[in-house]
């Protein structure tokens, strides 16, 4: 039996706080910190997970998964 890794973070990036605005737009951007090897290689089919959370609790308001 083989175990497949499909979803296997890579890296963590917390971004500092920011006062969220109705329909206002944020940029965020990401560097991997390490580069690929030929061990661990990259998906072609990188995705990119963002998970916002309450700042007061902790706890998770919305997630998403980007393909990039």
């Amino acid at each position: 039996m083989t175990l497949q890794h499909d979803f296997v973070v890579r890296e963590d990036e917390p971004v500092t706080a920011w006062a969220a605005q109705r329909g206002a737009a944020e940029t965020l951007r990401f560097t991997p910190a390490r580069p690929a090897d030929a061990v661990h290689p990259r998906s072609v089919n990188l995705v990119v997970v963002v998970v916002v959370v309450a700042a007061a609790s902790g706890r998770p308001v919305q997630a998403v998964k980007i393909g990039c």
